[in-house]
């Protein structure tokens, strides 16, 4: 009679193998677009941000240039000429009463060089996403766009937190799923993280995080040319929620 052991041990080993298999992929894919080749291109963001019952409209663009003397932006005349006009009226208001709501300095704040460097250096955000990558599923075959992809899920350990934020941090949960082209180079990703604790003994809080991002190779760079991200967070009777999409369009 035939024993069944090496077949219900290849068929557990198999799954480990899959996975493994399309990190590793994915790894290679990425080091075949080491970012080395000068960048230039528009990203903006359009959406809003909520706190309560205030609603901040979110709607403006940097020039990026990334190359052999770093990463610059270049801020267009209107926004900075919009940010000017916010900071004489807030000069110029009652200490009584609350500012007018700060446009133009919210849409700076989601033009900053860490949020320009989600999209311009997408290849170097993933690689450090994927350090915190654990529990893979198998790949499975799938489509993207009409193209063959291969689908993949992880498990995202807890980032690294300072000694105060992991006292308060009590429980965390993070996915990542990748779709990537049959070679192993990204096409897309989906990320959802959801935080919650308690501060202070009696404040508790929850915070939900979910992230959408589309990818292109331009040159030897891999580049975000979609990002779309929403965010919610309760805590001290407080809500607040966002949702903001960047886009990249080179130059």
């Amino acid at each position: 009679m035939t024993s069944l052991r090496p077949l219900l041990l290849a068929a557990l080993l198999a799954p480990a193998g899959a996975h493994a298999d399309t990190l590793a992929d994915l790894r290679t894919a990425l080091t075949r677009l080491p970012a080395k080749a000068p960048l230039t291109a528009r990203v903006q963001v359009q959406g809003e941000s909520r706190q309560g019952n205030d609603t901040t409209p979110i709607a403006g663009s940097v020039l990026v240039d990334d190359g052999a003397t770093g990463l610059r932006l270049s801020y267009g005349p209107d926004l900075t000429a919009r940010l000017a006009t916010e900071a004489r009226t807030a000069a110029a208001t009652p200490p009584e009463q609350s500012p007018p709501a700060g446009r133009a300095k919210a849409t700076l704040a989601q033009l900053d060089l860490e949020s320009v460097r989600l999209l311009a250096s997408a290849g170097e955000v993933l690689a450090a996403q994927l350090d915190r990558a654990t529990a893979c599923t198998p790949e499975t075959d799938t489509q993207l766009g009409g193209k063959p992809a291969r689908l993949l899920s992880c498990t995202l350990r807890r980032p690294a937190m300072t000694a105060r934020e992991r006292g308060y941090v009590k429980q965390y949960d993070g996915k990542l799923e990748l779709w990537l082209a049959p070679d192993g180079t990204p096409l897309a990703a989906r990320r959802n993280e959801t935080l919650s604790g308690r501060a202070m003994v009696v404040i508790s809080f929850e915070t939900q995080f979910a992230v959408e991002t589309s990818y292109a190779v331009l040159g030897d760079r891999l580049v975000a040319t979609r990002l779309e991200s929403r965010q919610s967070g309760s805590g001290a009777g407080e809500r607040g929620d966002s949702k903001l999409v960047w886009t990249l369009t080179p130059r």
